[in-house]
């Protein structure tokens, strides 16, 4: 699969979790996605460099552009997985350790600044951090795996 016809594939199909996506389909997409990101993140921190990349307007831009990339990556994933004969629900334990490490981490900067106790936060913040670090190399490797070449219980080979 090529890159254009992946991009198009990964942006019409944001709602659909059935089915498998091969190997080239994720990585090109994923490829598009972080070339998108980085030009967003270049004109920010370089072209507009603070105070003005700092403001409030570019800032709601770079995230509104972070999510919309996120919107069929997610489902995309999940057919990623498929295609490796895996569950999709590994994604959403994925993006639930994550969150819980980006929590835990504000809460814990947060009481370091005011200089409180923090001994027991620093250990949750260290399982989460093993934990999502763990979740993030299994499902590397299951993204990076090759699909079986005959149809699974999620339907047919991917092209």
């Amino acid at each position: 699969m090529t890159f254009t016809e992946s991009v198009k594939r990964g942006s019409v199909g944001w709602s659909r979790y059935s089915g498998r996506a091969s190997r080239s389909e994720f990585w090109w997409f994923f490829l598009f996605a972080t070339l998108v990101r980085g030009a967003f993140a270049f004109i920010r921190l370089v072209l507009m460099p603070p105070p003005i990349g700092q403001g409030v307007p570019m800032l709601v831009l770079v995230t509104l552009v972070s999510l919309i990339l996120l919107v069929p990556t997610i489902p995309l994933e999940v057919r990623r997985l498929h295609d490796v004969g895996r569950s999709g629900w590994l994604i959403v334990v994925f993006y639930v350790l994550f969150a819980a490490l980006i929590m835990v981490s504000e809460e814990w900067m947060r009481l370091l600044s005011r200089h409180q106790e923090t001994h027991w936060q620093g250990e949750i913040l260290l399982v989460l951090t093993v934990f999502t670090g763990v979740t993030w190399v299994r499902v590397i490797s299951l993204l990076a795996s090759r699909g079986g070449p005959r149809p699974n219980r999620y339907g047919p080979a991917s092209e």
